[in-house]
């Protein structure tokens, strides 16, 4: 589902409008990114949490043979909750 849709149901369900539904959900997910980089973990109830992981550098082959040293990063990870497989699954 594209975001346009997601704020359309939200709008229509909530009775609000799709610009302060639009406003909304960029102050979420902008304070998810900020809890994130703060090193949180977000939990959201009965739909899963985010956190970040370390990746150690590694070093990796390229298609020519050589290796290269890839840096370490950090990616968002996602760990769904129980119920909402639950809700999919039934």
């Amino acid at each position: 589902m594209k975001n346009k849709k997601i704020i359309e149901n939200i709008s229509l369900k909530m009775n609000l409008s799709e610009k302060k539904v639009k406003k909304l959900l960029a102050n979420f997910t902008d304070t998810l990114v900020e809890k994130l980089n703060d090193g949180y973990e977000v939990e959201l109830p009965n739909i899963g949490s985010f956190y970040v992981e370390k990746i150690e550098e590694k070093v990796v082959p390229n298609k020519n043979g050589t290796k290269t040293l890839m840096p370490p990063k950090l990616v968002v990870r996602y760990k769904e909750n129980s119920i909402l497989t639950e809700k999919i699954n039934s």
